[in-house]
């Protein structure tokens, strides 16, 4: 995979392989991700572990990825759009610890280590749920 820094925030994607964890203040970095709506949708029911030192490691649990039509056209800069369609991903995790909107170092089985922004968008039934944005 190659890296590289993307310029403005509009064209940032949402899933770039990063460390440390938790990435709050590290530049934003575009790649050739893997990570689609077609990646994604058979990984529905798999866990995304966040490990969180020195606290306790969070696994998400994604339910549901959800295809947001055609991805968006040029940023604000003309560059054109990272992908060629939007999609979002919503997660479960535990109603505790609530995790803050940022970008967590994720690791999945299939995907590996991807840097993932999740916004929690509220509980439900089963615990905390939180959305990732792709366009």
């Amino acid at each position: 995979m190659r890296a590289g820094p993307v310029e403005g925030l509009r064209g940032c994607p949402a899933a770039v392989p990063r460390t440390p964890s938790l990435c709050e203040h590290s530049p934003c970095m575009a790649e050739e991700s893997n990570l689609t709506l077609e990646t994604a949708s058979p990984c529905v029911g798999t866990a995304f572990r966040i490990d969180r030192p020195p606290d306790a490691p969070v696994e998400l649990t994604l339910v549901e990825v959800k295809d947001l039509g055609p991805a968006p056209g040029p940023d604000l800069l003309g560059k054109p759009g990272l992908r060629d369609k939007a999609f979002a991903l919503t997660l479960r995790g535990p109603r505790t610890p609530l995790l803050p909107q940022r970008i967590y170092t994720m690791t999945h089985a299939t995907l590996g280590a991807l840097a993932i922004f999740i916004v929690p968008i509220g509980p439900d039934g089963s615990g905390m749920r939180y959305e990732a944005i792709f366009n």
